[in-house]
């Protein structure tokens, strides 16, 4: 049975055989250094840690009467996020 691949080295998953491996050629001889990451890690991704500080300043353990008052709440933490820096 004939080889479907085009690359020297076997791929690993399915995905696309081109992307990776030209990339991983070039770098051997780089100066520049990949750092690999998990696929998700939400302790890495700051609009993650920011979404969940603004659910503990907004949402946790609080109660709105109506729509309003939420979204006064939501303009109010934009307003003084400011006042939140260390």
């Amino acid at each position: 049975m004939a080889s479907c691949w085009r690359s020297a080295r076997p791929p690993e998953h399915h995905g696309a055989v081109f992307g990776p491996y030209t990339v991983a050629d070039y770098l051997e001889n780089s100066r520049i250094n990949i750092l690999f990451l998990p696929l998700y890690s939400r302790h890495l991704n700051l609009i993650e840690r920011f979404w969940k500080f603004f659910q503990r300043q907004v949402h946790y353990s609080r109660y709105y009467e109506a729509f309003k008052d939420y979204e006064n709440a939501c303009q109010r933490f934009f307003r003084e996020l400011d006042s939140y820096a260390l």
